[in-house]
């Protein structure tokens, strides 16, 4: 198997350099938040902290209706296309088109949840930040890059602009009343890195004037597994939003920070992997359903044993991290990062068996509905271990449904006799 890996390495060269590009950009992404959240949480302080993570965990429902799946169907069919420029191109263009329809019903939607809503009344800007947040974080087209296998340009960007933002962070946020100035450089960084994105892959692919059709086209296309997208939500980005309907802002404070601690920066570590590995994928899906399935027990040897390392890092270092990155005043959100430490290599489990493969797989479907169940489940696991228990409850809730996730995955495959196999591996490793 180690055998293989090297192999396939070497054979699929830009694979490689794509997965070393994000590595060092995403070490670049970590360099920001180990400086400024450390500054944040002591300068707003657990509670406005705790309300800041509130909003900022709501604002990921707008990212999803702007964003709406795009990144799996549209980066597949990018995968599947690439040396068909003028296909790329108008691509392109029906998605973008997509995006701005669906940036203005969001729009909407939070104009009508701000006046009905007295709790985000009494949030002022912050709420308009964070809707602001929202709908920049959905405009993001990496996706359009990773379908070509060309990320490194697309993602320094990303990263440039995401520096101007700290660095406005340092100059511009000084006190608690300043939480809301935090959300909007980062919307603005984040709007800014689209724009620039976007220019760049004009000059990959022609320039294709977009139709309605298209455009609704392709939200049919997304919504094969935008489904799966919103449910997903609801047990990662939304995990602060739901607690804070019943817990206080110190409680969602210290969950936030042990859960961007493990999310961002353990589980980040994978992304670059998994990101990199589905485009090739899809198209060894392509080829064979054997030759996916050699591969994916590839990614899943290589991403496990890198992922466990680092769950067991979060699990016997969570003290002293803790306290580096988010201070003394956040003692409690030690015993959180201790009951979430293993998500590492779950939600890699969840990447190889659930995303990677059963899309792969054109088992959107199947998915979806597996999502939705566990996000189902995992309101009502939530909700109820969050009364009793607050911040600790919504921790053992998020490891029960990422623990669920992709052994469900694995069953469903293979009740559809449709689950990767390890004879082609064997066979390899014999000869």
């Amino acid at each position: 198997m180690f055998a293989r890996l090297a192999d396939i390495l070497s054979v699929h060269r830009r694979l490689a350099g794509n997965i070393v590009t994000l590595y060092v950009v995403q070490g670049l992404a970590y360099a920001l938040p180990l400086v400024t959240v450390p500054y944040l949480t002591r300068t707003l302080g657990a509670e406005t902290w705790g309300s800041t993570a509130f909003l900022q965990s709501f604002s990921g429902y707008f990212t999803l209706v702007v964003e709406f799946g795009f990144m799996f169907s549209a980066t597949r069919e990018v995968a599947q296309n690439k040396n068909h420029p003028e296909h790329c191109g108008a691509l392109l263009g029906h998605v973008t088109l997509a995006k701005l329809i669906l940036t203005g019903g969001a729009i909407v939607v939070g104009m009508v949840l701000f006046w009905s809503v007295s709790l985000f009344q009494s949030m002022g800007a912050l709420y308009w930040c964070a809707l602001f947040l929202g709908c920049s974080q959905g405009f993001s087209f990496l996706w359009f890059f990773l379908g070509l296998e060309q990320p490194r340009m697309a993602s320094l960007v990303e990263i440039l602009c995401k520096s101007l933002a700290a660095i406005g962070i340092f100059s511009l946020v000084h006190g608690p009343g300043d939480a809301w100035k935090y959300l909007f450089l980062q919307a603005t960084a984040l709007l800014a890195a689209a724009s620039a994105q976007l220019v760049l892959a004009y000059r990959v692919v022609p320039f294709i004037k977009p139709g309605l059709a298209g455009a609704f086209r392709q939200v049919r296309t997304a919504s094969r597994v935008v489904l799966f997208r919103a449910a997903e939500t609801v047990y990662t980005t939304g995990n602060p939003f739901l607690l804070g309907i019943f817990a206080d802002p110190r409680q969602v404070a210290y969950f936030a920070g042990a859960e961007r601690i493990c999310r961002g920066f353990f589980v980040g570590m994978m992304d670059p992997m998994h990101r990199s590995m589905y485009p090739l994928l899809a198209a060894k899906m392509v080829e064979s359903r054997a030759a996916a399935s050699q591969f994916l027990w590839t990614i899943l040897l290589s991403s496990g044993l890198v992922a466990s390392a680092l769950s067991a890092t979060a699990y016997f270092a969570g003290d002293s991290i803790v306290h580096l990155i988010l201070g003394p005043e956040f003692a409690g959100s030690v015993r959180i990062l201790h009951i979430i430490a293993p998500l590492p290599l779950l939600i890699t489990l969840k990447w190889v068996f659930g995303f990677h493969w059963m899309l792969a797989c054109s088992m959107d479907g199947v998915l979806n509905r597996l999502i939705v169940i566990s996000a189902l489940i995992h309101m009502a696991i939530g909700t109820a271990l969050s009364l009793h228990f607050q911040a600790a409850g919504m921790a053992y809730a998020v490891l029960i449904t990422e623990a669920w996730i992709p052994l469900a995955a694995y069953c469903q495959s293979k009740r559809r006799q449709m689950a990767p196999t390890l004879d082609s591996c064997r066979n390899d490793s014999s000869t």
